[in-house]
């Protein structure tokens, strides 16, 4: 009896810190809510990505391989390349609320609470229930939390950084249980990281090893290494559907050239504090200011946190926190120039371009921290040592003020009246050049050097000299068109180039070519030829997409079987007391 009242007044409370959660999540974005979605260089990419997913998702191709509307119709391959979790969630609330305005509000608020919800139940792992939420709070409002949305417009890598806390808090419960859900748990989080930001998810890969390494349990290793390991796999059969087309395909696209990894794009020009380490001969970048106080703002927010852990750690050695203090000092390392011989070493981090990145693994480990530095208010606050309790909520409250003046109050911003209208002209503009094909030229008649480059175009959707044509049709991935008598030659179509464009004339299949410009070039025989030009994924691709869904099928088979065991588990529980 007492054990059943005790689980509910728990229950009561955890709904409460969960509403707090979510208040402090509604009181991040209420700037947005009142002036408008924040301008920013990126905007017209995310929600010209986001529309390609929503107009494709109505057309009934639920996972597009093509984006046909950017470039003035021309396409390109943002769709394909780029992680999709993000604009998946951002149309299922296009979906709900009718506009991109009031989805898009919905959309930061979940990302704001969903991480929030992950801190504290991560934090619950070694801190009360006020000092977790203490710790979800200190999360959402963080600089760099903040700054995702609020500066940078990055969805797809704030998507990943809700997610990221649920990962360690797995790897947690895996090494300590190893039930069935806890597995699950890991590998569906690890997944979705995967399917949400590349460049996380190799941060996120190289942290979770080193938090593993510092969490699992030696006296039991193997079985611990073989359950993590498990997950893991699994996170990579369910996101294999996209992850295969990064492997196979990735050097079909510019970003994978040497210009978006050099230059502007170097990690060399992206290190945070890179003033405190002249031997290292870091340039610095116009974002290198805002990213140096966003860090001295968190580092501030973690001392008394670090400081309280070390000092309760002398007496009280059960509660260690000795995996989360090691990927924050390393990811701090990582993001300043103490980290360069990591880099030089590893090529594939370097892809990743801006250190500054590693940001969200610090901002994640300050949050925890962040709740020892609560239980050090709370034991201060009736003792002389008042001022310590002064200090660690007014750090927090200096976080408010910070994110307000220096991140929220955006110059130029969308608001409701207008953001709809300016949102639908992002669909057919021209697309970022790093998602165009590798064989895609710009237009050498563009005049105005303040706008985005576009694409070679023709003036017409086909183009073979003096023959005319008639379009019977123009879809996604699918054209059919019908070219009259002239001379044999190439026709052009105003699409561009990628292999898995295939092409019938007449019937008969023929090749499709790149022309000087990387617009399609299609043999047209002499007599009237008869069009088909289709996009057709690879066999390996969409043996793929099938794993994907067998192993998301079993996920969901094992989480029901588990979630079943648990429930009569607790039933007899509950009947023998």
């Amino acid at each position: 009896m007492l054990n059943t009242i005790s689980k509910f007044i728990s229950q009561k409370r955890t709904a409460f810190d969960l509403s707090i959660i979510l208040l402090f999540s509604i009181l991040a974005c209420l700037p947005i809510l009142l002036n408008g979605i924040p301008s920013s260089m990126d905007i017209p990419q995310q929600y010209q990505l986001a529309q390609s997913f929503y107009d494709s998702i109505l057309n009934g191709q639920f996972y597009p391989g093509w984006a046909d509307q950017p470039n003035y119709g021309y396409g390109d391959l943002s769709v394909r390349f780029y992680p999709l979790l993000a604009y998946y969630i951002l149309s299922f609330f296009r979906f709900l609320s009718g506009n991109w305005f009031d989805a898009s509000c919905l959309f930061f608020i979940s990302l704001y609470f969903i991480s929030g919800i992950g801190v504290y139940f991560f934090a619950r792992e070694n801190s009360s229930p006020g000092a977790s939420l203490f710790a979800a709070i200190t999360y959402i409002w963080l600089p760099y939390h903040i700054l995702e949305i609020y500066i940078g417009s990055l969805f797809a890598e704030s998507t990943a950084m809700a997610i990221l806390p649920f990962c360690l808090l797995f790897i947690n419960r895996v090494c300590r249980n190893g039930r069935l859900i806890d597995i699950c748990g890991l590998a569906v989080s690890f997944g979705l990281i995967l399917i949400s930001h590349l460049p996380t998810s190799i941060i996120a890969s190289m942290t979770l090893l080193i938090y593993s390494l510092f969490t699992i349990n030696w006296k039991n290793y193997l079985e611990n290494i073989l359950k993590l390991a498990v997950s893991v796999f699994f996170s990579f059969l369910m996101s294999s559907f996209y992850l295969v087309k990064i492997i196979t395909e990735m050097n079909y696209v510019q970003h994978a050239t040497e210009a978006y990894s050099t230059g502007t794009y170097s990690y060399k020009g992206h290190f945070i504090l890179s003033y405190l380490f002249p031997f290292a001969e870091i340039r610095t970048t116009s974002v290198s200011s805002l990213m140096n106080l966003t860090a001295v703002v968190s580092i501030a927010v973690l001392i008394p946190g670090i400081i309280f852990y070390f000092r309760r750690k002398k007496k009280d050695k059960t509660n260690s926190l000795t995996n989360v203090a090691a990927v924050t000092i390393f990811s701090f390392i990582m993001a300043t120039p103490l980290g360069i011989f990591i880099w030089e070493l590893l090529p594939t981090l370097q892809k990743i371009q801006f250190p500054f990145r590693w940001l969200t693994i610090f901002t994640l480990g300050t949050a925890i921290f962040a709740a020892e530095g609560f239980k050090w208010a709370i034991e201060c606050f009736k003792t002389p040592k008042r001022y310590v309790s002064f200090l660690i909520f007014g750090l927090l409250l200096f976080c408010f003020v910070f994110d307000y003046f220096k991140m929220m109050n955006s110059e130029l911003t969308y608001p409701r009246t207008y953001f709809n209208g300016i949102v639908s002209r992002f669909k057919t503009m021209p697309s970022y050049k790093c998602w165009w094909t590798i064989w895609a030229k710009g237009a050498s008649n563009q005049n105005d050097q303040n706008s985005y480059e576009r694409t070679a175009y023709i003036l017409d959707n086909i183009a073979a000299d003096n023959r005319t044509f008639e379009i019977k049709n123009w879809s996604a991935i699918e054209r059919n068109f019908v070219i009259n008598e002239g001379e044999a030659e190439k026709a052009v179509v105003a699409t561009l180039y990628y292999p898995h464009w295939k092409a019938t004339v007449n019937g008969q299949s023929v090749e499709v070519t790149p022309g000087e410009t990387g617009l399609i070039n299609i043999p047209i025989p002499a007599e009237k030829a008869d069009v088909r030009l289709y996009f057709q994924e690879p066999l390996h691709i969409i043996t793929a997409f099938y794993i994907s869904g067998f192993a998301w099928i079993i996920f969901l088979l094992v989480l029901t079987f588990g979630l079943f065991k648990q429930t009569n588990r607790l039933k007899f529980t509950n009947k023998n007391e």
